[in-house]
């Protein structure tokens, strides 16, 4: 059985390899709109009580890589768990922006995976510096010409607990219980006495790949908590909610993902020769099948059988001559992989951990294979319409933009399009009766919903793949700045 390409296409390769592990949590419905879990006793499938932010680094000191005057402060999130242990640490690294810093909008970035480190995006191009590769073939971080901070603070989150920085245990294996952590954590920050002035500013969040499962949960708890009938549990919150989200090369319903996947793998962008495609055909009834069936009794089992009967027959990624990330790109005898070891590398240096104030023992991991990528494939994770969760937050306000590289065979474009065409909102007609309009020089736009950039967009760019940050910043840059203020993106 051979998984490892297909662990590998959601937002990291994996270098992994597949051991037995327990099936735990509760079942993901296409009914729930709402955090409604039946618990067990296991503190790992529990809220938390209680949750301590910590200022780790040395004030609002200069980041070394960045530009002359860049700020930041870094430090973490502790969970104090339900049996009264505090057990997960979850780490957070500020980014203040290069003008105003106290009222420009406040962006939370974390990472896709599962397991992948939330320092990866700000790393790759939309931090204050770009990890990039020098001549005798080491990494190194230099200033980044694109960085995000040139218009907003910037807020990596190491989410799940068990990423990056992060440490702890009774670590989470689903997207829903990994939100509790991150609206923990979004708390305490809002109420952090450095921070009270950012509630009043504008609030977006980003993330992609398999951030397409954690951003829905992630919209649903914060959402949900906020309406929360039960005094208790409103009593101390800020209620603030995203005014909008981007998303990249979004995993967010399975189904979608393998009803499209013959026609953008085979016929967009031809990754695998005239047999393997007929054997991709062949194989998709019984694929869909299997995911039909977990989502009408979504147990871990369901899950992870049509995980595994999916990945088997349907994404035979070990024959594709052409990177799965990008189809621009050949792929050399082994395989391709996204080449992330300088980042990693960057990151485990001692300058990198004083600036943070991380112990110099603490391993950062870019990509953490047996605390979370195995557990969230064996609890069937990726098998779940997440995208449905974001539909009350959109009824209520919620501007909703992707973007996708045309290029990516991980996560294409035709998937992402079809569940937004599928997900019920204030937009649906108008979205799904739009006309797609040429974007010059980048591809195209459909977009539904008031003002010159949409509230429910979809941004198609041709000369890209799965990591648009890496290989057209600037145009990620603009199209970010456009999005938060409403204005045309051309």
């Amino acid at each position: 059985m051979i998984l490892l390409p297909w662990l590998a296409l959601l937002l990291t390769p994996v270098a992994a390899y597949l051991h037995v592990g327990p099936l735990s949590q509760t079942p993901f419905t296409l009914e729930q709109t709402h955090s409604d879990f039946q618990l067990d006793s296991n503190p790992a499938t529990q809220p938390n009580i209680h949750t301590r932010l910590e200022i780790t680094s040395n004030g609002s000191a200069g980041l070394y890589c960045g530009r002359p005057g860049d700020e930041f402060n870094a430090g973490y999130a502790h969970f104090t768990n339900s049996e009264g242990v505090e057990d997960k640490h979850m780490f957070w690294w500020l980014f203040k922006a290069r003008h105003d810093p106290e009222n420009a909008p406040l962006i939370v970035t974390f990472g896709g995976g599962p397991g992948a480190s939330g320092l990866l995006f700000p790393f790759s191009g939309a931090g204050p510096c770009v990890v990039q590769t020098d001549k005798q073939g080491r990494g190194e971080a230099v200033p980044a010409p694109h960085s995000w901070t040139e218009y907003a603070n910037v807020l990596a989150i190491d989410q799940p607990v068990g990423v990056g920085f992060s440490y702890g245990q009774s670590l989470r294996n689903s997207g829903a219980t990994t939100a509790w952590d991150v609206d923990d954590l979004l708390q305490a920050f809002w109420a952090q006495v450095e921070y009270p002035h950012l509630v009043k500013n504008q609030f977006m969040i980003s993330s992609g790949s398999y951030g397409g499962i954690f951003m829905p949960h992630v919209i649903n708890t914060i959402h949900s908590r906020n309406h929360d009938l039960d005094e208790a549990v409103r009593v101390n919150r800020t209620i603030k909610m995203p005014e909008s989200i981007m998303l990249a090369n979004a995993w967010s319903d399975a189904q979608s993902h393998f009803l499209w996947f013959h026609q953008s793998n085979c016929i967009d962008n031809p990754f695998f020769n005239a047999t393997i495609c007929n054997d991709i055909v062949d194989a998709l009834p019984g694929c869909l099948n299997a995911i039909q069936y977990a989502y009408e009794q979504s147990t871990p089992t369901n899950r992870y059988a049509a995980f595994e009967e999916c990945t088997e027959r349907v994404a035979p990624w070990e024959h594709a001559t052409r990177n799965i990330y990008d189809y621009r790109e050949k792929c050399p005898a082994g395989g391709c992989d996204m080449n992330l070891g300088p980042v990693e590398d960057v990151l485990n240096s001692s300058r990198i951990k004083a600036a943070v104030g991380v112990p110099h023992d603490r391993k950062f991991l870019i990509m953490a294979v047996d605390e979370i990528t195995m557990p969230f494939v064996y609890n069937g994770d990726y098998i779940q319409p997440a995208y449905l969760l974001l539909g009350p937050a959109i009824a209520e306000g919620l501007r909703v933009l992707l973007y996708n590289g045309m290029k990516d065979g991980a996560v294409p474009w035709r998937s992402n399009l079809a569940w937004m065409r599928l997900l019920k909102s204030p937009h649906q007609s108008a979205f799904r009766n739009a006309t797609e309009e040429e974007y010059p020089g980048v591809g195209t736009i459909l977009k539904a919903g008031a003002g010159p950039a949409g509230e429910f967009t979809l941004v198609k760019i041709e000369e890209a793949g799965h990591m648009v940050v890496r290989t057209r910043p600037e145009l990620l840059q603009h199209l970010m700045a456009q999005w938060l203020q409403k204005k045309p993106f051309y």
